[in-house]
């Protein structure tokens, strides 16, 4: 919680961490308090202050206009830069694996450095969740193929609790996975495939 009550005095916001229901993760109140859900996992505590935080930044959601999907698209770029702040995770994505990523960035979440990794080595982001495909994703121009590649599948194969990162390469693709197991009934593979021309 460190990094979220950090981020909280550099910008000068109030966090109150509080037991919310129907799935609100956050929201801004007036006088600066972002309110967080307290049953969230650490690492989305910091995604759900820093989307908020993102919000207040960009002066979203007054009294007189609504959010729309595009101060929703702000907010997430913005809530990423927070997270992951661009220069130092620019240079550190060309030089380390996503483990080490993981490692250097722990106040973010496996799927946040995935997504944020996507931005500046463009490949393929698969998401398993209890074993079904819950998201596969490319930044343009590259398209998905609807299907696993077999590298992919072999990847996926190798990982586990006991083998929580794989990685495999087959010429210039390059695949790495995690497994990660949240500890709330839900074991998620993360796939990153990338050719390396």
């Amino acid at each position: 919680m460190n990094f979220l009550f950090d981020m909280a005095r550099r910008h000068s916001v109030e966090v109150h961490l509080k037991h919310l229901s129907d799935g609100v993760r956050g929201y801004v109140i007036p006088e600066r308090t972002i309110v967080i859900d307290l049953d969230l996992s650490e690492e989305r505590m910091n995604w759900t202050f820093c989307h908020e935080l993102a919000h207040l930044l960009l002066n979203h959601g007054s009294a007189e206009r609504h959010i729309t999907v595009s101060d929703e698209n702000a907010a997430h770029e913005l809530a990423q830069d927070l997270l992951l702040p661009r220069e130092p995770f620019r240079a550190d994505v060309h030089r380390l694996s996503l483990p080490e990523l993981k490692q250097r960035y722990p106040q973010a979440s496996w799927e946040v450095i995935a997504r944020t990794r996507l931005r500046y080595r463009p490949g393929i982001m698969t998401i398993f969740d209890n074993d079904r495909r819950t998201l596969r994703l490319a930044p343009p121009p590259l398209t998905c193929p609807p299907h696993l590649l077999p590298l992919e599948q072999s990847v996926k194969q190798a990982l586990s609790a006991s083998h929580p990162f794989a990685s495999a390469r087959d010429g210039d693709l390059l695949v790495e996975g995690a497994f990660v197991d949240d500890g709330q009934g839900v074991q998620r593979i993360i796939l990153i495939a990338e050719s390396e021309e």
